[in-house]
């Protein structure tokens, strides 16, 4: 007996259950995701956005610990060694142990300066906790999450957004190793929420250092003016040529 496997059918098609990302109903299909270079092991959300956050939250923070460790390190061995000369000239060593003592010291600075360990640490570890915030903020959905229409698609932007911003720092920190005149030029920097709401404040502050000075200016001058009414006028005497005193 022949067993015929009938087509599925197109309800059952449609009705199959694909994976759903949170807080917003666009299906996705788990087998088009792009692997982003996860770590082995690591479990997919069914969510590219989701996905991607987590890939860029632990590469940051796996890199701002490395950075961390070797620049603690580093420091940790230059202490040693600028301890060591003191002692090692209070028991008469030969010449070149203290001068290898400090050329280690000297060397390891140099690697430090070269690989910029400290510089890394606090920029990974800024860009790792804004974007923790970020996806924090969008599971419970609070800030802006909670007013905009798309918070899947809002993530997505504030996600990038910080790897960008970081990246431009890393350009520009290479630029001004090699003396790049344009060091410092924000015109190439992306403009994000972030950017726009440090604008907007700054501006509310210059607003009002300018209104406290105009205010400032006025009140001085209304003093001036009070003063002046208040001093009595003193007559000024009128000397005539001829009653002027003979010599």
């Amino acid at each position: 007996m022949t067993t015929i496997q009938l087509p599925e059918s197109r309800h059952a098609a449609e009705t199959r259950p694909v994976a759903h990302s949170p807080l917003d109903h666009t299906p996705l299909d788990d087998e088009k995701l792009p692997p982003f270079g996860r770590i082995k092991g690591a479990k997919r959300s069914g969510d590219i956005v989701l996905d991607r956050a987590e890939y860029e939250i632990d590469w940051y923070d796996r890199r701002a610990t490395r950075a961390r460790i070797a620049y603690c390190t580093i420091k940790l061995v230059q202490v040693l060694l600028a301890a060591f000369v003191p002692v090692a000239a209070g028991f008469s060593a030969p010449k070149l142990v203290t001068g290898s003592l400090g050329g280690m010291i000297v060397v390891l600075e140099g690697v430090q300066q070269l690989f910029r360990f400290h510089e890394n640490w606090v920029r990974y570890r800024q860009t790792c906790e804004d974007m923790t915030r970020e996806k924090y903020l969008y599971a419970a959905g609070a800030g802006d999450y909670a007013r905009s229409p798309r918070p899947r698609r809002l993530l997505a932007e504030r996600i990038e957004a910080l790897a960008s911003r970081e990246a431009h720092q890393w350009v520009n920190m290479q630029k001004s190793d090699e003396g790049d005149p344009t060091d410092g030029d924000q015109s190439d920097q992306p403009v994000t929420t972030h950017t726009v709401a440090q604008h907007t404040v700054s501006k509310q502050v210059l607003t009002e250092q300018v209104t406290s000075a105009q205010v400032t200016s006025a009140q001085v001058n209304t003093a001036q003016v009070n003063t002046a009414e208040a001093e009595p006028s003193v007559p000024q005497q009128v000397v005539l040529p001829g009653a002027m005193k003979p010599q």
